[in-house]
């Protein structure tokens, strides 16, 4: 197996024992390279009641570098660009690999 993909599921063994509040998330059956995942809008947030949809795609080279994060519903927020790509400086300059996919 390859490291990419054993530390995958390493982390989704994890994150099935401790899920974030209001996120839910697996790899796709045919590829745990591709997470399709769902946030839920905070309840105190201009997102409430919002569910939204992104993919999250891994290389060969994770952990040493970081997943492409897209959200594939249409969203307004400052760190979304228009075509749903996730701008957060740990995801562009700041990763390192002790980060998971529920750090994400």
């Amino acid at each position: 197996m390859e490291p990419a993909t054993k530390r995958l599921v390493r982390d989704y063994t994890r994150l099935r024992k401790d899920p974030p509040a209001g996120i839910s998330g697996a790899p796709n059956d045919d590829n745990i390279m591709l997470t399709n995942a769902i946030i839920t809008g905070p309840d105190d947030s201009p997102w409430a009641g919002g569910t939204f949809r992104l993919t999250l795609n891994f290389t060969r080279d994770y952990p040493n570098k970081p997943p492409t994060a897209k959200f594939i519903s249409r969203m307004f927020h400052p760190k979304i660009a228009a075509d749903g790509s996730v701008l957060l400086d740990v995801l562009e300059h700041h990763w390192s690999p002790v980060y998971d996919v529920a750090s994400i």
